[in-house]
């Protein structure tokens, strides 16, 4: 339909027949960037509501909002701007705070650390271009791994890529 009709604004509901509406949102603003979505769902939680904008929404309603919410949604990106009904926007806000609070935890060295290590160097590499050595790279690692609860290399990039400490380059 969008590559048949070109519509500047989309409305996508996220529950969709067996299928993950976020990752609909994300091929869609991939393959036709200049449409505006906007995501009108029953979900409220912080994660699908991330997810969403993430993956290319522009604003985001709930289901049985109020037919003058969905119109200022639909407004609101039809000026290039951004829209969060407010059942969500308290929720989007304490999120928001969460992940600051959590990536303020970080030093900017430790930042540096895992910006190297998330692209693919190793420790002695890591340690190389910093002028340390790779065990103080590693306690880095740990550290950074204590501080913000998870455990591994693994979901230590992880943690870094969903809290934009990194970039995602995939």
């Amino acid at each position: 339909m969008a590559a048949l009709h070109k519509p500047r604004i989309m409305l996508v509901d996220l529950t969709l027949d067996g299928s993950d509406g976020v990752t609909l949102v994300r091929d869609l603003a991939i393959q036709h960037p200049r449409i505006r979505l906007i995501a009108v769902t029953m979900h409220h939680d912080e994660e699908t509501v991330r997810q969403a904008f993430l993956a290319g929404v522009a604003g985001y309603v709930v289901k049985g909002a109020a037919s003058a919410d969905l119109v200022t949604a639909l407004r609101a990106v039809a000026n290039n701007q951004h829209y969060v009904h407010p059942v969500v926007a308290s929720v989007v806000v304490v999120d928001s705070l969460r992940w600051l609070r959590q990536a303020d935890r970080l030093s900017p060295r430790e930042i540096e650390v895992l910006r190297l290590v998330t692209a693919g160097r190793t420790a002695v590499e890591t340690g190389r271009a910093l002028g340390i050595s790779a065990h103080t790279v590693r306690r880095h690692l740990s550290n950074m791994a204590s501080k913000v609860g998870v455990h591994g290399r693994v979901a230590l990039t992880r943690y870094a890529v969903e809290h934009h400490l990194v970039y995602d380059e995939t």
